[in-house]
């Protein structure tokens, strides 16, 4: 049995990927318990989209920081983040920060999983 996990996206202005990343989502061979999307003050159609995500998906949640102003790297993505961890419901094995830019292959968290699986200190 592969480890479970969830993941945590602290997101800002992705809305030009975040449709592209959750379809490698919705398509892994091992899908992830929850995926938690946590805008932290877009101007463009990111929290929309994630909304849109979350209400086709149960596993799919939404959560919003309530900052604006200029992001940078650190503090800010490290609240986002935390505050994703706050709302995962079920307590996975291993918990995954993914940027909402990315597009990963089918098999990529059955591949990790499987890493995890054989060494649990991994990573």
């Amino acid at each position: 049995m592969l480890p479970s996990y969830s993941i945590v996206s602290p997101v800002r202005d992705e809305a030009a990927f975040l449709r592209r990343t959750a379809a490698s989502l919705l398509n892994q061979r091992h899908p992830p318990l929850e995926w938690v999307i946590v805008d932290d003050g877009s101007s463009d159609d990111t929290v929309e989209i994630a909304r849109g995500l979350a209400a086709e998906h149960d596993w799919i949640k939404v959560r919003e920081t309530g900052d604006g102003g200029p992001r940078s790297r650190g503090g800010r993505i490290v609240r986002a983040f935390g505050i994703g961890l706050q709302a995962l419901g079920e307590q996975p094995d291993v918990v995954v920060k993914l940027d909402g830019d990315l597009h990963l292959p089918a098999h990529y968290f059955q591949w990790v999983s499987a890493v995890f699986e054989r060494d649990p200190r991994a990573g």
